[in-house]
């Protein structure tokens, strides 16, 4: 994990990205499918929060 990052901010950022899916996803409407969020969900934290190589 990053090393700048505080571990309680990224976490609160992290559950608030999530718990905010609700307000603007709407299953059958248009745009993204679930797989699509959740995947972009998951590679923006977990790439977002890897230490740079």
């Amino acid at each position: 994990m990053r090393g700048d990052m505080e571990v309680r901010l990224a976490t609160r950022l992290v559950f608030g990205m999530i718990n905010s899916i609700v307000e603007w996803y709407r299953p059958g409407g248009r745009g993204m499918v679930e797989s699509e969020v959740a995947d972009a969900v998951v590679r923006l934290v977990f790439e977002g929060l890897r230490t740079a190589r």
